[in-house]
Formats: structure tokens, sequence, C-alpha cells
């Protein structure tokens, strides 16, 4: 009996050590867990954008950026309020879907005079370039942003030299939505 609870001594001991240790190594309380597929692991992106394979001029767009994305379209994905264009810049059209809680709201925005993912490369303009995934969007080059908190995603696709698109959806681990907004709005330009 005694060598018994001698055992059990020890053994609670140890876990005791164990947790101690356990508690004094590791990532710090409130850090983003990291992983081998992290945006700290990430390469930063190259100075040069890849090529466009294939010209897509999306300029029909230009005056209708709601029709990149339909309300019908929003509507499957939960989004039963109708888009609204903006054209407050010289460059770009936008179109804004608002949401209800449970989705993110979401912006779609057409640059039908700037080759915004060139510009990305370059860092011409604000882009979280060390934390930005390379992806391809029907054939065409890409990038996405890669936070480990994921509060909103942004998805740039380049269509022409001059032209391309952005998604950004506001809202927790909405990076699977802004790509396959992405894919729709390109089958919807090469549909025309």
């Amino acid at each position: 009996m005694m060598r018994h609870m001698h055992a059990q001594r020890i053994a609670g001991t140890f876990a005791i050590f164990a947790l101690v240790v356990a508690g004094c190594s590791g990532t710090p309380q409130g850090s983003p867990p990291t992983s081998a597929g992290s945006a700290s692991s990430r390469t930063p992106l190259p100075s040069s954008a890849p090529s466009v394979p294939k010209s897509w001029d999306a300029k029909q767009y230009r005056d209708k950026p709601c029709t990149l994305f339909t309300d019908q379209q929003a509507r499957v994905l939960g989004y039963l309020k109708p888009g609204h264009a903006y054209f407050g810049q010289p460059d770009a059209a936008t179109c804004t879907r608002d949401s209800d809680e449970h989705f993110g709201d979401f912006t779609i925005k057409y640059y039908f005079a700037t080759d915004v993912l060139g510009k990305i490369y370059r860092r011409e303009i604000t882009w979280p370039t060390n934390s930005t995934l390379q992806i391809t969007v029907v054939d065409q080059p890409g990038v996405r942003t890669d936070f480990p908190e994921d509060v909103e995603c942004r998805v740039v696709v380049g269509l022409t030299d001059t032209q391309g698109f952005e998604v950004r959806v506001l809202s927790k681990n909405s990076c699977e939505r802004a790509v396959n907004v992405a894919e729709t709005i390109m089958h919807n330009v090469i549909k025309g």
C-alpha cells in the first residue's frame, strides 16, 4: 500500500512539473498560431507581376460594376440586398453588397484603367505583400491576402495589362467566399 501511495506521489509530482514546464514554453498567450502554411513562413511577393496569359477586356462593366457579380448570383450566397454602384474614383468602378449579420459585406472594385495587380507587386499601392498568396483564378494571375486572424479577405485578379478587379469580403474566415466570387466574376467576363 505504501509503495502504491509513493508511486502516486511521484506520478503527481511529474504531472505538476510537466504542467509548469508547458506553461513556460510555447507560443505566448494571445499570439496567433503559426503553421507551415501561415503568412509568417511565406516569402514576400516578387517585384514584378506574372504576365496575364489571356487578356479579357471588361470595359462593358465600367458603368455597371454590379453586373460583374449579379444580384441573382449574390442571393445564392445569402446576399439578399441589391448591390450599390459607386463611381468616385477616376479609374475604378465599385459595387458594394451589404449583408445581414451572418455574412460580411463585400465589395467588388473593377479597375478599368489601372494595372492593379502590377501595382501590388511593384508596391505602388498599399497591400500587405508579406501576407499575400499568389493564386490563379480561372487561369488568370491573382493574389489573395493571408492574415492569421482572417478578419477580411482581399482577392485581386489581373484581366489585362491595364485592367483588373478586387473582391473584398469583410468577415472572419471569408477567403473561400472571396475566391468563389472572383471565379464567378471571371466566368461572367469570359461569357461577356
